[in-house]
């Protein structure tokens, strides 16, 4: 495969197979698509990918699965400067899919979660992204999915750090962050135009950090957080099935 893989290869692959009718042309397809995802070239192509707007949902979360992937078992090819890049680019495509599908923005997350358990230079993404995504509904949602999903990729057995680094690493982003977090859970559920959706996310990060061991019900017990989530379960019935 060349190292010059241009989206329009991709996009052509991803149409034979998912909207293929030969099933020999679709599996071609699906191992083709296979091999450039190990390829140099599948960092800037997805990333390429995921900046175009006329891209439709199944090609950008290919390109967001694809990005998580590398990032995952090779990030360590793009450098510190270029693992910062790379994070800037995607919390640049987190940004533009607010609002959008739920599946992208997860991927994404996901994504922006092994960078950050992986990526020492990364010194604060709470901060960072607490920083940018706390403007608007539809932002706080995407700041909860991340949040969410970070304590789980720490427990991701594909995501490989020396045990040293991981316990620094862990303390440093959940352990000395879980003050913060239960103060922003607060917020979400004290704040009148975040409900629905943002609640659901507020339960389900509650719950992940909970799971963890970072958050514990000690450290909730005199702050208004447990109080405030049964209360938008009786309000909400969808946070309520989330429960």
């Amino acid at each position: 495969m060349a190292d010059q893989t241009s989206a329009h290869e991709v996009i052509s692959a991803l149409n034979a197979l998912y909207q293929g009718t030969n099933l020999e042309e679709r599996e071609q397809a699906n191992a083709w698509l296979e091999q450039f995802q190990k390829t140099t070239q599948a960092w800037t192509t997805a990333d390429a990918m995921l900046g175009t707007p006329t891209l439709g949902l199944e090609a950008k979360l290919f390109a967001a699965q694809t990005l998580r992937n590398k990032i995952i078992l090779g990030v360590s090819e793009l450098g510190e400067q270029g693992a910062l890049s790379l994070r800037d680019s995607m919390v640049g495509h987190l940004r533009g899919a607010r609002g959008g599908a739920q599946a992208l923005i997860t991927q994404l997350c996901l994504g922006l979660a092994d960078l950050a358990v992986q990526v020492g230079a990364w010194t604060d993404p709470f901060g960072d992204m607490a920083g940018m995504f706390l403007s608007d509904a539809q932002s706080v949602s995407c700041l909860l999915e991340f949040l969410a999903v970070l304590p789980e990729e720490f427990l991701n057995e594909r995501v490989v750090v020396d045990g040293a680094y991981y316990s620094q690493r862990s303390e440093a982003l959940l352990g000395q962050r879980a003050g913060d977090v239960i103060k922003l859970l607060v917020q979400c559920l004290q704040q009148p135009d975040l409900h629905g959706d943002a609640h659901t996310r507020v339960l389900v990060c509650f719950t992940s950090w909970l799971r963890h061991g970072d958050i514990t019900l000690l450290m909730v017990q005199d702050t208004p957080l447990v109080a405030l989530a049964f209360a938008a379960l009786a309000e909400d019935g969808d946070v309520f099935d989330t429960a």
